[in-house]
């Protein structure tokens, strides 16, 4: 799924394939009960104190995954 697909550099220069925050934050709820609650509770914390989040954009991909209910509990508890 090509949906918040980014390009980075790596430390040594390499261009790498990788997902944007609000698509691994959709992920992650997507996946949660595989997931390390410790990790994940951790991960969201992290996103809602970050200046550069983008909550519509991350509203949106929940939407196209069909888990903007849940997205949207989780920030209203943590913003």
């Amino acid at each position: 799924h090509s949906l918040g697909k980014i390009t980075i550099l790596s430390p040594h220069g390499k261009e790498i394939n990788t997902y944007d925050m609000e698509r691994t934050i959709c992920d992650m709820v997507r996946s949660k009960s595989r997931m390390d609650l410790q990790t994940f509770t951790d991960a969201l914390k992290r996103y809602s104190k970050r200046k550069n989040k983008d909550l519509s954009r991350l509203i949106k991909y929940a939407q196209k995954f069909k888990i903007d209910q849940k997205i949207r509990e989780y920030m209203e508890v943590l913003i």
